[in-house]
Formats: C-alpha cells, sequence, structure tokens
C-alpha cells in the first residue's frame, strides 16, 4: 500500500497542476460538442455575436471581447457553419479563465510552486458552483485577479521585468469594462501598488527604470478607472444585485452549499495544525453528509446562483496564501493536493450530467418546434415543470427557437418562441419576436421566415402550450 501511495503521489499529487489543464481542456472540448454553449445567457449572446457583436451588454464590453473574440473573427472570414459556431462559442468560453489559471501557475517561482495548491483550489471551488453557467464574466474577473495578484506577490518592482508588466498592463485593462464587482479587486491592487510604488529605488534613473515607474503609473490608472467605471454600473444596477445576494442565502440548495464549503475549511484547517479526534469526527460526519447531498441532487448542485462566490474565494484564499508564503509556514500539501484532484473529479462528474440533462431538455423543446407552425408561447408553470436545468428558465426562448432549427438545417422558419413569463418580456433584446422589427437578421446564415410566420407575429396569432 505504501508503494502505491507513493507512486500515487509522484505521478498525480505532484502534477495535479499539468493533470488539471489537460483533463479540463479535454472535457471542455467535449462538453462543446454538446450544446452546453447554449446553457443560459449563452443562447442570447450567441445570437448577439451573429448580427450585432460586442453590444448586448455594454458595461462588460471588455470580457465580451474577450470572451467572443475567436466567433467573431470566424464570421468575418466567412465561417457560418452553425454547429461549428457553436461549439467554438462554448469551447472558448470555457477555456479562457483556464488559460488565465495556466498563466498564473507560470509567474510562480518554482521554488513557491506548492502555493499554487490554494490558487488551483479556489478556481477548482469556483468551478464546481458555477462553472456550468456558460456566461463567465466574473470567472474571468477571478482568472484576471489571480495573475495580477501572483505577480505583485513575488516581484520585485525595482527589477521586474517588461514581459511581467505588460502582463499586469493588459489584465488590468480588461478588468474596467467587465464585471461590476471588479472593482473590489481593483482597490485591493490599487492600495497594494501605492505602497509598492514609494518602495521603488529611484537612486539609479536610469531610462528602464523611468519607463517601468511610467507603466506602473499607467497601471494605477487602470485600476481608478476600474473603480470609477464599476461604481457607476453599480448604482445603476443595484436593485438586481441586491436581489441576487438575497437568493443566494434563501436558494434551497444553499445547506448543501454550507455542508460542502465546511468540509473544505476542515480539510484545509487539517493542512495547517495536527489532527485531532475531535477534527477527524467532524471531518467524517461531514464528508458523509456532503457525499449524501451531492447524490441526492444528483450532483446537480448550481446553475449559477452562487456566482458571488467567484469574488470572495479568490480574495479569501489571496490572504491565505500571502500568509502561508510570508511567514514561511510549512503545510502538509498532500491532504490540499488530495482535495483539489476529489474537486475535479467532481467537477468532470457534474458537468456531464448537467450537458446530458440541457441536452435532453433542448430535445424535448426542439421536437415540438418542428411540430409547429406559429408563435409557441409557454406558460410559465410548464416551463418549470418540464425545463428544471434552467436556473433563469426563460432563456430557452426565443432565440434557442431559432438556433435549433437552423441547427437541424432547417432555413425557412415557420415557429417562433415568444416570452410572456417574465420581466424583460417587453425588451426587444431577450424578446425578438415582438414584431417583425425586432427580429434579428440571419440572412448570411441562411436563416429566414416565412410569409406565414411573419403573419402571425404581426397578428400576434400564439400557440399556447400548458
Amino acid at each position: 500500500m505504501i508503494k502505491i501511495f507513493n507512486l500515487f503521489e509522484k505521478h498525480v499529487l505532484e502534477k495535479l497542476p499539468q493533470i488539471t489543464f489537460v483533463s479540463l481542456t479535454v472535457v471542455f472540448l467535449i462538453i462543446s460538442l454538446f450544446n452546453i454553449g447554449l446553457l443560459a445567457d449563452g443562447t442570447w449572446i450567441f445570437i448577439n455575436i451573429l448580427t450585432r457583436p460586442f453590444s448586448d451588454i455594454s458595461y462588460r464590453l471588455f470580457a465580451l471581447i474577450l470572451l467572443t473574440f475567436p466567433q467573431v473573427v470566424s464570421i468575418k472570414l466567412g465561417i457560418i457553419n452553425f454547429n461549428f459556431l457553436i461549439i467554438l462559442h462554448a469551447f472558448w468560453y470555457y477555456l479562457v479563465p483556464l488559460i488565465c489559471l495556466f498563466i498564473t501557475y507560470k509567474n510562480i517561482p518554482r521554488k513557491y510552486i506548492n502555493l499554487f495548491d490554494f490558487v488551483l483550489l479556489s478556481y477548482l471551488i469556483c468551478i464546481n458552483f458555477i462553472g456550468c453557467f456558460i456566461t463567465s464574466e466574473s470567472f474571468l474577473c477571478a482568472g484576471l485577479f489571480w495573475i495580477i495578484s501572483i505577480i505583485f506577490m513575488f516581484e520585485n518592482f525595482n527589477d521586474i521585468s517588461y514581459k511581467k508588466l505588460f502582463l499586469i498592463l493588459i489584465s488590468a485593462f480588461l478588468l474596467i469594462q467587465n464585471y461590476q464587482w471588479s472593482a473590489v479587486f481593483a482597490l485591493l491592487f490599487m492600495s497594494y501598488l501605492i505602497i509598492k510604488i514609494r518602495e521603488l529605488n529611484f537612486k539609479k534613473n536610469t531610462l528602464h527604470k523611468i519607463i517601468k515607474v511610467l507603466i506602473l503609473f499607467l497601471i494605477l490608472i487602470m485600476f481608478f478607472l476600474t473603480i470609477r467605471q464599476n461604481i457607476v454600473i453599480y448604482s445603476q444596477y443595484k436593485q438586481m444585485i441586491i436581489p441576487d445576494i438575497i437568493r443566494f442565502y434563501t436558494d434551497q440548495r444553499f445547506i448543501q452549499f454550507i455542508f460542502i464549503m465546511l468540509f473544505i475549511s476542515f480539510i484545509l484547517v487539517s493542512a495547517f495544525i495536527k489532527q485531532t479526534k475531535f477534527i477527524c469526527i467532524l471531518l467524517k460526519i461531514v464528508f458523509i453528509y456532503t457525499i449524501f447531498l451531492l447524490f441526492k441532487y444528483n450532483f446537480l448542485y448550481s446553475i449559477a446562483i452562487y456566482k458571488v462566490l467567484n469574488f470572495a474565494i479568490p480574495l479569501i484564499f489571496l490572504f491565505i496564501l500571502f500568509y502561508v508564503y510570508k511567514r514561511n509556514i510549512l503545510l502538509n500539501y498532500k491532504i490540499i493536493k488530495i482535495l483539489n484532484l476529489s474537486l475535479l473529479i467532481i467537477f468532470i462528474l457534474n458537468i456531464f450530467i448537467i450537458t446530458n440533462k440541457w441536452n435532453k431538455e433542448l430535445n424535448t423543446f426542439s421536437t415540438y418546434l418542428t411540430n409547429t407552425r406559429g408563435i409557441l408561447l409557454e406558460n410559465e408553470t410548464f416551463l418549470k415543470t418540464h425545463y428544471k436545468l434552467q436556473e433563469k428558465y426563460y432563456h430557452l426562448n426565443p432565440y434557442i427557437s431559432i438556433i435549433l432549427q437552423r441547427q437541424k438545417g432547417i432555413s425557412e422558419l415557420f415557429s417562433i418562441a415568444y416570452l410572456d413569463h417574465c420581466f424583460e418580456y417587453e425588451n426587444p433584446l431577450f424578446n425578438i419576436a415582438i414584431s417583425k422589427e425586432t427580429l434579428p437578421d440571419l440572412t448570411k446564415f441562411n436563416i429566414i421566415y416565412s410569409d406565414e410566420l411573419l403573419k402571425k407575429i404581426e397578428q400576434k396569432e400564439f400557440i399556447y402550450k400548458n
């Protein structure tokens, strides 16, 4: 047994970062083949890529540019195959935060490489709770946060390289019009940077040092702009943010979240201190109940409700990592590595289950579409009963009613869905079946609306599905 564990430690635990990067890239590629890119907000963002890229959420412009750039370039190059674009859309959305994690890994000094386990743990906790939510602007913020944090932590600004300075500059720039809570990250970085700039040695005012100081001040300005931009955004959208936080604490799966986080916390504590009998008993109880909850909910314990973790978890683990690094504390990293491996396996199970459930819902919806001629209006009760995966179930309509038909090779559309059960039903950004004028022009993708359908839209002749 000892020999087996030694082999496991050498070939699995010590190479866990590489295993994570490779396995998740493969997993993301596989699930992208099965319409996971159309989950939740992914549907209407995909349509906006086809019609008016980078314009659907202007206050998250930089995030959308980064997350949809390959898709937009492909369309500009003349690629109009829906199946390819949907696959690329999903794969790139998932891959970008993983690329951020890889950049963070490469910037940690080899002698401190074990500290990457905290970064990886932060990533895996977040991706387990919100990773299946395709619109991951907040998740991208967390990735950019770690890139900057790690460079700030390990680099002396008196001799920092231009490569790392420009990496910080690009990351800081991408935070400006991103997710509104990135202002929290920017405030932390700006405070830290002001302290570090004061520590610079100006005795040798070489040209290189002057250039570096100018870049640092430019980075400082980027953080200031991020705070200013997102405080304005918060003042405009606070009526949406506060209900999201309330919903986070009142969700029926919140107890499950608490037990999972307790389990993770107990394992972290056991890495810091010697395990007592009491801690071992608590750990076993929490572990057993956590496994019970996972199976009770078929590993489907989140879609998007825990997005707030993308800001809370990185901040918590940054302070832990900084404390361990500065105090040079010796830890039992094997425990943390095993925890990371467990979370990686759970996420892979979870995302495949979600992908399977999502495709079953799409097949149900697609079958009804192909047998319908007119405007499909489903009531709220039906949607909640038959489409349980969607946290914001109304995103099944109406964009996806177009996408699914074109995906099956249908060019002339005789049916389309209509929203009549959410606060956004009068907004043409969401409800494109309001009138003939709000329908997206997709003729270059070989999609046209039949005269029969256009007439029914104009006359509001609905087909009710109960």
